[in-house]
């Protein structure tokens, strides 16, 4: 047996562990930092997510001068040698491009304007429904969703950003949220990506269900919040874990991006499942708090009927229009997938010259743009709000799906224009198919009044898949 199959797969599969060290001798005197910071210098250029290649080479040949400068780098791993006379002496502290708040608004650049949209990955463990999840989880010895998706994204993997629009999980369980993060970290990783390039918000399968099963919904109850009972395994057992602080009050973001051709990309992420369920008590409705988009809007001074020309994108997990021509009666009760406040977010988006909403929740893959009203008894002074495109992301994850496939898309910003590449995955029968691009769209950006807009989307190339 090779020593290559005895490295556990978490640490022979993820970017992040460089090496798998043997331990040939262990001196009894330990290195003291009197004999390390001065005496050692770097021999190449850690790996550090969001540093460019041209900052990373002033670390070689410099010595390691003091722990300032290795705690401001996130990794563990650095390759020294010992320090040689002409080794330089000047102090390097890397400026960490991770936000610590939820909401934010400080400029963070991309490298890549190319955005990784992925939705409903629904991971399951063997102690709740295993099978909910088509994908090997780490540790299984199969192909995992992070080695799909990177083996789709093929040599070109300048991922910019990366977009996931709710229910990582099944049951929002703390051992599926565990999983969640555990495909985060390596897809991250893999992409050269921190977490201060990663907008997330949860789904209806992200939020514990606090009403008993036998307790009915009927139109005579209240509709309240979810407690934070509900929320507590999204934020604990993966918010908190990925991002290092802890998430906003509504579980919203805000984020303000700079893409390499100087656009300024605007995110705001909603948390659509802000009601408390039960397995019979609105189970899967969706619904925005009252107070989330605000939150976002003053964050990133998103001020209404004020033309801005940056590009603003919606994440929100539930539809904000009716996806398709005619949804089963068994599922009428569920509103077909909408939000209950579906019209009024999207009169919100286009108040604040919101261009582009991502959402998921189906499972099924969309694309729209629709026109945008006020309501007619307050129309006065304006009736025509704007117009928002909706990209709906099929299911990236779950078993539950149309016709065995799995989506996620890529959107790049690019020439004027917005491309949109869907890949699928099909898998029938049981198997495990790879996820191959299956069309491209694009939409153009155009400049009215001092305000950017998307134009109509327009397929371009339609490939068998």
């Amino acid at each position: 047996m090779g020593e290559g199959t005895l490295v556990p797969d978490y640490y022979r599969d993820t970017p992040f562990s460089s090496a798998w060290m043997r331990l040939t001798s262990i001196e009894a005197e330990p290195i003291r930092t009197t004999k390390f910071f001065g005496c050692y210098a770097f021999e190449r250029a850690p790996a550090l997510a969001g540093i460019t290649h041209e900052d990373g080479q002033r670390f070689v040949n410099k010595l390691v001068l003091d722990a300032d400068e290795l705690r401001a780098m996130d990794t563990t791993i650095w390759r020294v040698r010992p320090a040689r006379s002409d080794d330089r002496h000047d102090r390097i502290l890397v400026a960490r491009q991770q936000t610590t708040q939820a909401l934010s608004e400080r400029p963070i650049p991309l490298r890549s304007s190319r955005i990784l949209h992925l939705s409903d990955l629904h991971f399951a463990t063997e102690r709740t429904n295993r099978n909910e999840h088509i994908w090997e989880l780490t540790g299984e010895g199969g192909s995992t969703l992070q080695q799909r998706i990177v083996q789709a994204l093929g040599g070109d993997r300048t991922v910019g950003l990366v977009v996931i629009s709710g229910d990582l999980t099944f049951r929002a369980a703390d051992d599926e949220f565990y999983e969640a993060f555990r495909f985060v970290h390596g897809l991250m990783g893999a992409l050269g990506l921190g977490p201060g390039h990663l907008v997330v918000v949860p789904g209806n399968h992200d939020l514990a269900w606090t009403r008993q099963r036998d307790q009915q919904w009927n139109r005579d109850e209240t509709v309240t919040e979810a407690p934070a009972s509900a929320q507590r395994a999204y934020r604990e057992s993966f918010y908190d874990r990925v991002f290092r602080h802890a998430a906003a009050e509504h579980l919203g973001m805000a984020r303000r991006f700079i893409c390499p051709n100087g656009l300024v990309l605007e995110v705001g992420g909603l948390n659509s499942s802000s009601l408390e369920q039960g397995s019979n008590w609105l189970a899967g409705m969706g619904r925005v708090n009252d107070a989330a988009l605000t939150d976002i809007a003053e964050t990133l001074e998103w001020k209404a009927d004020r033309a801005s020309m940056a590009l603003r994108l919606l994440v929100h997990h539930h539809h904000l229009t009716p996806i398709e021509d005619v949804v089963p009666t068994s599922e009428f009760y569920r509103g077909f997938g909408m939000a209950a406040d579906a019209k009024r977010t999207l009169r919100q988006a286009a108040r604040h010259n919101v261009q582009l909403v991502l959402h998921g929740h189906r499972h099924q893959p969309f694309i729209e743009t629709t026109n945008v009203y006020a309501e007619l008894e307050h129309a006065e002074t304006k009736w025509q709000l704007g117009r928002v495109g909706i990209i709906g992301a099929g299911s990236a994850g779950s078993t539950s799906v149309n016709n065995n496939d799995n989506y996620f898309n890529i959107l790049e910003i690019q020439g004027g224009q917005l491309d949109l590449q869907v890949f699928r995955a099909r898998s029938p029968h049981g198997s495990r198919g790879d996820f191959r691009m299956i069309q491209e769209w694009s939409a153009p950006m155009l400049l009215e009044a001092g305000q950017l807009r998307l134009g109509d989307w327009a397929l371009r190339r339609r490939s068998a898949g």
